[in-house]
Protein backbone atom coordinates (compact mmCIF):
# COMPACT_ATOMS: atom_id res chain seq x y z
CA UNK A 1 0.00 0.00 0.00
CA UNK A 2 2.89 2.38 0.79
CA UNK A 3 4.35 1.77 -2.64
CA UNK A 4 1.09 2.73 -4.34
CA UNK A 5 0.87 5.97 -2.33
CA UNK A 6 4.47 6.91 -3.18
CA UNK A 7 3.99 6.22 -6.88
CA UNK A 8 0.72 8.15 -6.87
CA UNK A 9 2.34 11.08 -5.08
CA UNK A 10 5.26 11.12 -7.51
CA UNK A 11 2.93 11.05 -10.50
CA UNK A 12 0.88 13.88 -9.03
CA UNK A 13 4.02 15.98 -8.47
CA UNK A 14 5.28 15.28 -12.00
CA UNK A 15 1.93 16.23 -13.56
CA UNK A 16 1.78 19.39 -11.44
CA UNK A 17 5.33 20.42 -12.38
CA UNK A 18 4.69 19.75 -16.05
CA UNK A 19 1.48 21.79 -15.95
CA UNK A 20 3.21 24.71 -14.26
CA UNK A 21 6.12 24.67 -16.68
CA UNK A 22 3.79 24.60 -19.68
CA UNK A 23 1.89 27.63 -18.39
CA UNK A 24 5.03 29.57 -17.44
CA UNK A 25 6.64 29.11 -20.88
CA UNK A 26 4.08 31.27 -22.64
CA UNK A 27 5.67 34.50 -23.75
CA UNK A 28 2.66 36.54 -24.73
CA UNK A 29 3.30 40.24 -24.53
CA UNK A 30 0.46 42.47 -25.65
CA UNK A 31 2.11 45.51 -27.17
CA UNK A 32 0.31 48.84 -27.24
CA UNK A 33 1.27 49.02 -30.93
CA UNK A 34 -1.86 47.83 -32.80
CA UNK A 35 -1.95 44.72 -34.95
CA UNK A 36 -1.06 45.17 -38.60
CA UNK A 37 -0.65 42.19 -40.93
CA UNK A 38 3.03 41.80 -41.82
CA UNK A 39 4.18 39.41 -44.53
CA UNK A 40 7.13 40.22 -46.79
CA UNK A 41 10.52 38.87 -47.73
CA UNK A 42 13.98 40.34 -48.15
CA UNK A 43 16.48 38.97 -50.63
CA UNK A 44 19.81 38.99 -48.78
CA UNK A 45 21.60 38.71 -52.12
CA UNK A 46 20.23 42.15 -53.02
CA UNK A 47 20.40 43.65 -49.53
CA UNK A 48 23.76 42.05 -48.75
CA UNK A 49 24.57 44.68 -46.08
CA UNK A 50 22.10 42.74 -43.91
CA UNK A 51 24.45 39.75 -43.94
CA UNK A 52 26.84 41.68 -41.65
CA UNK A 53 26.00 41.68 -37.92
CA UNK A 54 25.11 45.15 -36.68
CA UNK A 55 23.54 46.31 -39.92
CA UNK A 56 19.88 47.11 -40.36
CA UNK A 57 17.33 48.28 -42.87
CA UNK A 58 13.82 49.68 -42.58
CA UNK A 59 10.82 48.74 -44.68
CA UNK A 60 8.68 51.89 -44.28
CA UNK A 61 5.66 50.29 -45.99
CA UNK A 62 5.24 47.45 -43.46
CA UNK A 63 3.93 47.32 -39.91
CA UNK A 64 2.55 50.37 -38.13
CA UNK A 65 5.59 52.66 -38.20
CA UNK A 66 7.72 50.65 -40.62
CA UNK A 67 9.63 47.45 -39.87
CA UNK A 68 13.26 47.50 -38.78
CA UNK A 69 15.23 44.42 -39.76
CA UNK A 70 18.35 44.05 -37.66
CA UNK A 71 21.09 41.44 -38.01
CA UNK A 72 22.48 40.48 -34.63
CA UNK A 73 25.25 37.98 -33.92
CA UNK A 74 25.02 34.24 -34.59
CA UNK A 75 22.77 34.68 -37.64
CA UNK A 76 19.92 36.05 -35.54
CA UNK A 77 17.66 38.50 -37.36
CA UNK A 78 15.18 40.69 -35.52
CA UNK A 79 12.15 42.30 -37.16
CA UNK A 80 10.76 45.13 -35.05
CA UNK A 81 8.01 47.64 -35.61
CA UNK A 82 9.53 51.12 -35.75
CA UNK A 83 6.47 52.66 -34.07
CA UNK A 84 7.40 54.00 -30.63
CA UNK A 85 4.99 52.36 -28.15
CA UNK A 86 5.11 55.48 -25.95
CA UNK A 87 3.73 57.71 -28.71
CA UNK A 88 1.18 55.34 -30.25
CA UNK A 89 -1.81 56.86 -28.39
CA UNK A 90 -1.31 60.33 -29.90
CA UNK A 91 0.05 59.47 -33.33
CA UNK A 92 2.53 57.10 -34.92
CA UNK A 93 6.10 58.23 -34.35
CA UNK A 94 8.83 56.06 -35.83
CA UNK A 95 12.08 55.53 -33.98
CA UNK A 96 15.33 56.47 -35.67
CA UNK A 97 18.04 53.82 -35.99
CA UNK A 98 21.70 54.75 -35.64
CA UNK A 99 24.66 52.70 -36.81
CA UNK A 100 25.38 51.22 -33.36
CA UNK A 101 22.23 49.13 -32.97
CA UNK A 102 20.33 51.73 -30.96
CA UNK A 103 16.95 53.16 -31.95
CA UNK A 104 15.67 56.42 -30.43
CA UNK A 105 12.25 58.02 -30.42
CA UNK A 106 12.61 61.64 -31.59
CA UNK A 107 9.62 62.72 -29.47
CA UNK A 108 9.89 61.03 -26.04
CA UNK A 109 13.60 60.16 -26.17
CA UNK A 110 13.17 56.47 -25.27
CA UNK A 111 16.08 54.39 -26.55
CA UNK A 112 15.83 50.76 -27.64
CA UNK A 113 18.53 48.10 -27.99
CA UNK A 114 18.22 46.35 -31.33
CA UNK A 115 20.93 43.80 -30.43
CA UNK A 116 18.64 42.19 -27.88
CA UNK A 117 15.42 42.40 -29.84
CA UNK A 118 14.12 45.90 -29.15
CA UNK A 119 14.27 46.11 -25.36
CA UNK A 120 14.16 49.47 -23.59
CA UNK A 121 17.61 50.92 -22.80
CA UNK A 122 16.41 54.16 -21.26
CA UNK A 123 12.81 55.17 -20.79
CA UNK A 124 11.64 58.56 -21.96
CA UNK A 125 8.07 57.88 -20.85
CA UNK A 126 6.59 56.25 -17.75
CA UNK A 127 5.04 53.30 -19.63
CA UNK A 128 8.00 52.42 -21.85
CA UNK A 129 7.79 48.96 -23.35
CA UNK A 130 9.89 47.05 -25.91
CA UNK A 131 9.43 47.55 -29.61
CA UNK A 132 6.84 45.20 -31.10
CA UNK A 133 8.50 42.17 -32.64
CA UNK A 134 7.69 40.11 -35.71
CA UNK A 135 8.96 36.70 -36.84
CA UNK A 136 12.14 36.74 -38.92
CA UNK A 137 13.01 33.42 -40.55
CA UNK A 138 16.01 32.91 -42.83
CA UNK A 139 15.95 30.29 -45.56
CA UNK A 140 18.97 30.33 -47.84
CA UNK A 141 19.38 33.92 -49.00
CA UNK A 142 15.79 34.91 -48.23
CA UNK A 143 14.56 36.45 -45.01
CA UNK A 144 10.82 36.07 -44.34
CA UNK A 145 9.15 38.61 -42.04
CA UNK A 146 5.70 37.65 -40.73
CA UNK A 147 3.40 37.88 -37.76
Amino acid sequence: MNVIKRVSLRLTVIVLLFSLSAVSCKDEFNSSVPYRHVDFMVNLGVYNELTIPGNSMVNPAAGVGGVIIFHSYDEIYYALDAACPCEIADSVVSVEVDGSGIATCPVCGTTYELWGGGGVLSAGCPDAEPLKGYNATKSGTTLYITN
